[in-house]
């Protein structure tokens, strides 16, 4: 009886095959999500673009090392901060290998993969009226910003990794706005 029951159910699942064929996509959302210093709460942005800009020449100081020629990308996250201001960080990258871009980018540049350029930052307080505070690199700890690609898929083109940065406000110079445990995942290049 048992046997009859399973020749039926599979006679029903043969005759239910057509010729149609499902295709099954992964659908990648890209994501950064990070820590500021001071604060319990996780910062987070689901909307942002990375794409190549200028080709730049870096110089070493080094003399028996050559100027190389780099190519810079930019990276620019949109949020908002968990008490509600928006946020738009930035990170500029240059970049010698496009095709293999893991590398852990640092202000001391390595002459074969490149260095960090820049990082910014931009918190808009929506009062009236609208405020703006702009953020970059503190000077004394511009050595310790990093942005690290880990992990990149050519045949999808995404990257993932990590960041960090302590940045100084341009109107406040003693206010310190310091990023941790930042990472990112599938972000489409």
């Amino acid at each position: 009886m048992k046997t009859i029951k399973y020749l039926f159910l599979l006679l029903i699942v043969v005759s239910g095959c057509g010729t149609d064929i499902e295709t099954i996509t992964m659908q990648r959302e890209g994501i950064l999500t990070f820590r500021v210093e001071g604060s319990d709460e996780i910062w987070r942005s689901r909307d942002m673009i990375f794409y190549p800009g200028q080709s730049v020449v870096v110089e070493f100081d080094d003399e028996e090392t050559p100027a190389v020629l780099f190519r810079r990308y930019y990276l620019v996250f949109e949020g908002r901060s968990p008490d509600g201001m928006d946020f738009e960080l930035s990170f500029s990258i240059d970049v010698n290998d496009e095709d293999d871009m893991r590398h852990r980018y640092t202000k001391n540049y390595h002459p074969k993969r490149g260095g960090l350029h820049n990082v910014s930052l931009i918190l808009i307080e929506k009062e009236n009226p609208i405020r703006y505070f702009m953020a970059e690199l503190c000077k004394d700890s511009m050595e310790d910003a990093f942005f690290e690609i880990d992990r990149q898929k050519s045949d999808e083109r995404i990257i993932a990794g990590v960041l960090g940065a302590s940045l100084c406000f341009i109107h406040d110079s003693d206010s310190l706005f310091s990023i941790y445990n930042a990472e990112f995942k599938d972000i489409e290049y």
